[in-house]
């Protein structure tokens, strides 16, 4: 008795807990703008655009830039023009789209990159201006309003 005792039994199977996970802070009327840049290799001008969509409504922004080094720049560019006009705007709490999944990836890590430095530095520093402000990757095919909106800047700049 001892001996059977004293031998290893298996675990007894736990039941299987169904863990939810929500959000501690749901905000229903977070704002999203989507950002993209139309850079030239030749010009080194950059088409940005940042779409607002706010509580049903949806406005277009853009800018054009120049001494633009690389399409990460100026999608980097576009980001922190969109964060810049929706302060001015008043918008606290959004989350902000993308299709450059690298600069997404290095903003949500904190990560580092030489070219990019000083952007991904005042990206932080304006995060810290939000309520709530969220980074994410979005598929290219679904920000093609936002692109087409970056590469007319940059033609009506170019012309």
């Amino acid at each position: 008795r001892e001996w059977t005792l004293s031998q290893d039994h298996p675990p007894e199977p736990q039941p299987n807990l169904t863990r939810i996970v929500q959000d501690p802070n749901p905000d229903p009327i977070r704002t999203c703008i989507y950002t993209d840049a139309a850079w030239s290799p030749i010009t080194k001008c950059a088409g940005l655009a940042w779409i607002i969509d706010d509580a049903g409504s949806s406005t277009s922004h853009s800018a054009t830039d120049t001494f633009v080094a690389s399409p990460l720049m100026a999608e980097t560019l576009a980001l922190r023009h969109a964060m810049n006009s929706a302060r001015s705007h008043g918008i606290n709490t959004l989350l902000i789209l993308s299709d450059s999944q690298t600069l997404i990836n290095l903003v949500n890590s904190k990560g580092r990159h030489l070219e990019i430095a000083s952007l991904l530095n005042d990206i932080s520093l304006f995060s810290s201006l939000f309520v709530s402000v969220r980074f994410k990757f979005i598929p290219r095919l679904d920000n093609s309003r936002t692109d087409s909106v970056a590469k007319q800047a940059l033609f009506l700049y170019q012309t």
